[in-house]
């Protein structure tokens, strides 16, 4: 059995923002604006993270190192070709080659190397940083609920209340009629 609805004002009372409830909800939605301001700022922890992880200066030297490698690579064969015809000038130059090469390819590995601990180590950023987006959304999802919960509790105690309030009014009532039936009936 359904209850005869309520009437209520259109109107909202100048005190209903001072209510608990209205501080709760301008509460809510001011969280609610500082998590959007977290996220955005996630956001572009994320975008920066990207423009890090692309170290174009590594590349770049990795590119010069291979250009000089193949240089070196081609003295080093133009050595072998004149050590045949030349004596011991051949045999010098094509050292100086060797050792060139073998410190290019030092340098290289190095490089690569540091390549890949800088791979890695964007690998763990991006892991950390999907642990904390999923920290933060757990965080935010538990606000919310706790927020619901406070104003569900803040309503129950209110409609508790309000019926409380409704029977002593009911019987204040049942009471004054009564009064008023005997003096009427005198």
């Amino acid at each position: 059995m359904k209850s005869p609805p309520t009437r209520r004002s259109k109107r909202a009372s100048p005190d209903s923002a001072r209510t608990p409830r209205g501080e709760r909800e301008r509460a809510l939605i001011a969280r609610e604006k500082a998590v959007a301001r977290r996220e955005h700022a996630l956001g572009l922890q994320q975008v920066a993270l990207r423009a890090r992880q692309a170290p174009a200066h590594t590349r770049a030297e990795v590119e010069r190192l291979m250009g000089q490698m193949r240089e070196a690579n081609e003295r080093l064969l133009v050595s072998a070709v004149q050590a045949q015809s030349l004596s011991d000038e051949a045999h010098l130059e094509a050292a100086q080659a060797r050792a060139e090469l073998d410190d290019l390819m030092r340098r290289l590995r190095a490089a690569n190397e540091q390549l890949a601990m800088m791979a890695e180590e964007a690998s763990e950023r991006e892991e950390k940083y999907r642990r904390l987006s999923g920290r933060l959304l757990t965080l935010q999802d538990e606000e919310r609920r706790r927020l619901a919960r406070d104003l569900h509790d803040s309503t129950g105690q209110c409609l508790a209340a309000l019926t409380m309030n409704l029977a002593v009014v009911g019987r204040a009532t049942k009471a004054l009629r009564q009064c008023h039936r005997r003096s009427g009936s005198l």
